[in-house]
């Protein structure tokens, strides 16, 4: 049925499209700004340290080339001197910057003055190091860690003779470290051996400063140690004052100096911080502008949706009143107009879905009304309940096995509708009512042989009842039972008139087929003279006949007995090596002609049990033949004894033909034969089973059994202790 849409299902503001529409494009266009202020801002970042580092690197670089221009003039006329053979009044000596010394060297290592005076004395090393040049070089002289001058040696035309000049350093120092980079710093550093040392100017004289290990420095890529050490390049690092500074170096190789132009982080970055601040308020107003357009376009797009919202909202059941009211000339026309057909449709559906559900509803009625009938007119008591045990239908036979009012009954725990007890009378355990054994199992609970359940009515009687229990499967889940009970007292009368019948009959059929028997061993004898060859076999044959009537007598008699609960059960302690024995007796002959092994183990002589002898031989005759008679030749049967505190358990195991797995449930009804064993051994009678499981029931005990077709059976009985 429809129904009219009530406030509650409208969706609210904060999830409406004119909401969303404002949200994600806000959120749209801020992004697309931070994106480009983020673009703008990395370009420029970028672009103003290429430009820095352009500068900087023309700064060291013009700075690397005027200290080179000096030396390498220096060199040149050094070494133009050392051709001339008088060079005093040279006016090339008086062009050169800084020079406090000039004097030969000859080959005798003796010194000639030719300008000024040798501020230093010359060790024999640097005489050394002097006559071992060939070319013109140049040589830094370093006093107390200080760069104080500087040596340009030259050969002359004369063989062994050196022409020596020597510099005063303060003036190349003071050239080098005269130089304004705008914001930022201009270094000069040298290596002495393996320590590094920055140049700079103190109180306008140029000083050195100790820097630190080269080595160490190098490996650190520190900038100035790097262009000592003969590299070029640009990066971003502190300078000696833990400042961040961009920096460009260079090497000036002629001296193994190192230039060093840097200009301060912030400063140089100066101008992106205002050009940031600039785009990220032109984005706001962006921002702004964009948020209130869309805002605006926002109420323009969902204005008509809102409107068809109401209309749709305000259709009632056999209500279908819908008019077209948006001609926007867009999509929102052809929804409203697509609205309008569709609330046409419906009216027409509903009034067909209408006449069908009335239809459907007089044959449901109909249909429940001939179930009704069929659930009263079933004999049998119905209980169904739930996956929780709770009762959810009965039926009339229910209520009048039981006792209980059906309508009562209902919604109830079914303990309370269907209490039942064992055969002793005395309540029945809660895990061992079949309702609970299905819903724990998820299996059909159907016992055979009947276990005698008794069931207790609302006014106290105990009724016996004949119960099966079905699962109410859902894929793998059990959601309820359905169970279904009835009263078998004339049927327990009637099997018990039966046994009776049977027991009287067994016991007088025993007496003339014990004299036959009798007789029969006689001729086989010859106790009544001897009798034809041809003779001898067919009397044998009527032996066997008669012996397997004895033997079916003797299965209906017990069966009969234990139905009727005169077979007398007597425990008391007995030797079970005794009884086994005995029992290996009966089939001595089968065990013998098939050359079948019988082996036991787990039997102590000295631990007594204690059960009814008669009992206990009347199972084990019954499993060990049925293990003989199946097993192939030459194979084996296992009897195994477990002796404990509580209970005594044998299992006899077999290698014989084994139990069809459909066959399975119905292996202890009365005369039931699987089909593999009416094919192996067609004299049997269906009753050793039978009369194992109920001898097995009287002793208190359980039998259970594992079997696989083709490749045995094992069986296995426990009784208390």
């Amino acid at each position: 049925m429809f129904k009219k849409t009530t406030t509650s299902a409208v969706p609210t503001v904060k999830n409406s499209l004119q909401n969303a529409l404002f949200l994600q494009t806000a959120l749209l266009v801020s992004a697309t700004v931070f994106l480009m202020v983020l673009t703008a801002y990395l370009l420029a970042r970028s672009q103003i340290r290429m430009v820095t580092y352009d500068q900087l690197r023309t700064v060291a670089s013009a700075k690397e080339d005027l200290l080179e221009s000096i030396l390498s003039r220096q060199r040149e006329q050094i070494a133009l001197l050392g051709d001339e053979s008088e060079v005093v009044d040279s006016p090339a000596i008086r062009r050169l910057l800084g020079l406090e010394a000039l004097f030969t060297v000859q080959s005798d290592r003796t010194i000639t003055i030719v300008k000024g005076e040798i501020p230093y004395t010359l060790s024999a090393e640097s005489i050394n190091l002097i006559m071992q040049s060939e070319t013109t070089t140049l040589f830094p002289i370093f006093l107390n860690k200080e760069l104080v001058s500087y040596v340009i040696v030259t050969p002359k035309e004369t063989v062994g003779e050196h022409l020596v000049a020597i510099f005063d350093a303060d003036p190349l120092l003071a050239m080098a470290l005269d130089s304004s980079v705008g914001n930022g710093n201009l270094y000069i550093g040298f290596r002495n051996e393996n320590d590094l040392y920055l140049l700079h100017a103190q109180n306008g004289v140029p000083t050195s400063l100790y820097v630190g290990p080269f080595d160490d420095l190098f490996e650190k890529n520190v900038a100035l140690a790097l262009a000592a050490g003969g590299r070029e390049g640009e990066l971003e690092t502190e300078d000696y004052a833990d400042i961040k500074v961009l920096a460009a170096y260079r090497s000036v190789p002629t001296l193994g100096w190192g230039v060093m132009a840097t200009t301060d982080r912030a400063t140089a970055y100066a101008p992106i911080a205002r050009l940031t601040s600039t785009m990220f308020a032109a984005g706001f107003v962006i921002i702004v502008l964009s948020v209130l357009f869309v805002l605006n376009l926002a109420k323009r797009i969902t204005s008509p949706l809102l409107e068809l919202k109401d209309k749709l909202s305000s259709l009632e059941t056999k209500k279908w009143s819908f008019d077209r009211t948006i001609f926007t000339g867009n999509e929102l026309e052809i929804v409203d107009n697509a609205a309008f057909e569709l609330t046409g449709r419906l009216r027409d559906s509903y009034e067909h879905l209408e006449e069908k559900v009335r239809e459907r509803t007089r044959e449901l009625a109909e249909k429940n009304a001939q179930n009704e009938a069929v659930l009263r007119s079933i004999e049998f008591g119905l209980v169904v309940t739930d996956a929780k045990g709770i009762v959810n239908l009965v039926n009339d036979a229910m209520s009048g096995l039981t006792k209980h009012n059906a309508q009562d009954a209902v919604g109830k725990p079914f303990e309370g509708i269907l209490t039942l007890a064992g055969k002793d009378d005395k309540p029945l355990d809660p895990k061992e009512h079949p309702i609970n054994v299905v819903l724990q199992e998820k299996k059909t609970y159907l016992r055979v042989p009947d276990p005698g359940f008794l069931l207790v009515t609302a006014d106290g009687q105990h009724v016996p009842i004949f119960i099966a229990v079905t699962p109410i499967m859902q894929g793998d889940t059990c959601i309820g039972t359905v169970a279904v009970f009835r009263d078998v007292t004339e049927d327990r009368r009637i099997d018990k008139l039966k046994s009776e019948f049977i027991s009287l009959a067994s016991h007088q059929l025993r007496t003339p087929l014990s004299a036959i028997r009798w007789y029969i061993e006689m001729l086989l004898h010859g106790d009544c003279g001897q009798i034809d060859h041809e003779c001898y076999k067919p009397i044998e044959a009527i032996g066997v006949a008669n012996d397997r009537m004895i033997q079916l007598v003797n299965s209906l008699l017990h069966s009969a007995k234990l139905e009727m609960g005169t077979f007398s059960i007597n425990p008391k302690p007995i030797d079970l090596i005794d009884v086994l024995r005995s029992v290996e007796e009966l089939f001595a002959h089968e065990v013998r002609s098939k050359g079948i092994e019988i082996k036991t183990s787990g039997v102590d002589a000295h631990v007594p049990i204690v059960a009814d002898a008669d009992g206990l031989k009347l199972i084990l005759q019954n499993l060990i033949g049925n293990a003989i008679k199946y097993s192939p030749e030459k194979s084996q049967v296992e009897i195994i004894v477990t002796h404990g505190d509580k209970e005594l358990s044998i299992v006899v195991r077999d290698q014989g033909i084994g139990i069809p797995e459909h066959q399975k449930q119905h292996i202890f009804e009365k005369l039931f034969r699987a089909d593999n064993a009416r094919s192996t051994d067609a004299d049997g009678n269906g009753l050793g089973l039978y009369i194992a499981k109920i001898a097995t029931e009287a002793m208190r005990g359980t039998i259970t059994f594992i079997s696989e077709e083709k490749k045995g059976t094992t069986f296995t009985f426990t009784l208390p202790q």
